[in-house]
């Protein structure tokens, strides 16, 4: 199975948001000790996505180990969406990382609170925190085809490039996930 990726720029110089926060949601920053529930939600919403289900285990795994290397720290921010003081949508961002792209986790939400505005505020909020880190240009890197390709990821004036292998988009250690490296950039 060919797993095709592709990567969304934003030039948060031109950056315009102009979008309400959905009702009855709240967000907030995260701090350290939302570690597990943020793990959690992460892990929870990638589970049901078939689109990750070809290398869910060792995306699990890193994903625990990245977030916990980032969290609550230096160069890094974690916006959580909130409903009735439950951790339900989450983003992890990063002035620099090894990945190349600003956004360590992606935008994570349950699926049961998906298509309510949730994503794309946090896709905004991200955007906005990211311009406030002095950042000039915000990427990210999503699998083709995903709902955060289709539905989200094109907000906001960003730029998509074309579909790409993972370890070239994203410097990925390749052999790590026992994936075979058949494209790149084009």
């Amino acid at each position: 199975m060919k797993n095709l990726w592709v990567q969304y720029t934003w030039d948060l110089k031109k950056l315009h948001v102009d979008l309400l926060k959905p009702q009855g949601y709240d967000f907030r920053t995260g701090v350290r000790k939302d570690l597990k529930p943020v793990i959690k939600v992460v892990i929870a919403s990638s589970a049901l996505d078939n689109n990750w289900q070809f290398l869910f285990r060792s995306f699990t795994v890193k994903m625990i180990e990245r977030i916990g290397a980032t969290l609550g720290y230096a160069n890094t921010a974690y916006i959580i969406a909130e409903k009735d003081s439950e951790i339900v949508g989450i983003t992890g961002l990063a002035k620099e990382h090894w990945t190349r792209q600003n956004f360590i986790t992606g935008i994570c939400v349950l699926p049961e609170h998906r298509d309510k505005g949730v994503e794309k505020y946090l896709l905004s909020l991200s955007l906005i925190k990211l311009k406030e880190m002095d950042m000039h240009f915000a990427k990210v890197v999503t699998e083709s085809g995903s709902l955060l390709d289709k539905k989200v990821y094109r907000s906001f004036g960003s730029v998509r490039r074309p579909e790409a292998e993972i370890s070239t988009v994203l410097n990925f250690p390749i052999k790590e996930y026992g994936l075979k490296s058949d494209r790149i950039f084009i």
